[in-house]
């Protein structure tokens, strides 16, 4: 190892230099048919603003609903396997070596599933932002995730239907409406 090289490692306490090929996976969320092992490569790595996820998910299954993002663009690399990916309003085969462009936007919803016979496995590259919007078409669902460094992480879904005024349960808005009540008699 060159002396640059470990004065690098021993001052940022990573490695910059990941095997994709060696990366431990571990178990990504999972529920019935949602079920993928992930590497965080870029994390281990010490990337910060270009994400890649190593993912491998069994067949009949898939890492993640139906989905899009308002702020964090992702492409996928296919490594190995077949799957069928959903996109927008069209369904497209894929196989090792083919690479996908996801944009942001609810005309860019994607769902990628294994239908081979054996594993998926896949390269996830992704901008990173400590904020990001995600939208589910398929359970109408919105999903707020916010990064707040050493502090918890925010995370919250709502149903797309369970809309609110901006000023509801804000008690200035309250008194504001009680005096214009009063002010008109």
């Amino acid at each position: 190892m060159s002396d640059s090289k470990a004065t690098s490692e021993a001052a940022s306490g990573t490695n910059p230099i990941v095997n994709l090929q060696r990366i431990p996976l571990e178990p990504g969320p999972s529920r019935g048919r949602f079920r993928s092992r992930v590497g965080r490569a870029a994390k281990r790595a010490g990337g910060e603003k270009i994400g890649l996820n190593v993912f491998e998910v069994e067949p009949g299954c898939t890492a993640f609903p139906y989905h899009w993002h308002a702020v964090v663009e992702e492409s996928i690399l296919i490594v190995e396997g077949e799957g069928t990916l959903r996109l927008g309003g069209e369904t497209y085969s894929v196989g090792p070596g083919d690479y996908i462009a996801l944009p942001t936007g609810p005309e860019h919803a994607h769902q990628l599933v294994n239908t081979g016979a054996g594993v998926l496995r896949y390269y996830c590259f992704s901008t990173q932002a400590s904020t990001e919007v995600c939208g589910y078409p398929d359970s109408r669902k919105i999903g707020v995730f916010v990064d707040m460094g050493e502090a918890p992480r925010y995370r919250a879904l709502y149903l797309e239907d369970d809309k609110r005024d901006y000023f509801e349960g804000e008690a200035l808005a309250s008194e504001a409406a009680s005096e214009e009540s009063s002010s008109s008699r």
